[in-house]
């Protein structure tokens, strides 16, 4: 996690990473191409993101809590702004922007064609 401070008003922005792999595929999807693997990473990247996005959204909106951590990533990031925000810190959280970016990377694929469960 990052903060990003313009005029005294932070956003976090959260960088997630993570490496696949796909194990037997029993359809017809033909992991040999780098295009289909290109389209699952894709969904992959968009169905975590939309997860992370609504996960700290409710948390902001229901809870306005922050058991992310974010207000010790701005404390780290400008001290003094933060001994301004900290007093009504879950005030701010609850509308603190935050941008996720996901970048996914499918690695192995397994047994993908001639699946014993079609025959």
């Amino acid at each position: 996690n990052k903060a990003e401070i313009i005029d005294d008003e932070p956003t976090i922005h959260i960088e997630i990473n993570t490496e696949a792999s796909v194990g037997d595929v029993p359809c017809d999807i033909d992991m040999t191409k780098a295009q289909t693997i290109y389209q699952l990473e894709n969904k992959l990247e968009k169905e975590i993101k939309k997860t992370v996005e609504t996960a700290i959204h409710d948390v902001q909106k229901k809870f306005k809590l922050d058991i992310f951590g974010f207000g010790e990533v701005i404390h780290r990031k400008d001290p003094k702004l933060w001994k301004k925000l900290g007093k009504n810190w879950d005030k701010k959280f609850a509308t603190l922007p935050v941008d996720v970016t996901v970048k996914v990377r499918i690695l192995r694929t397994g047994t993908t064609n001639n699946s014993f469960l079609k025959k």
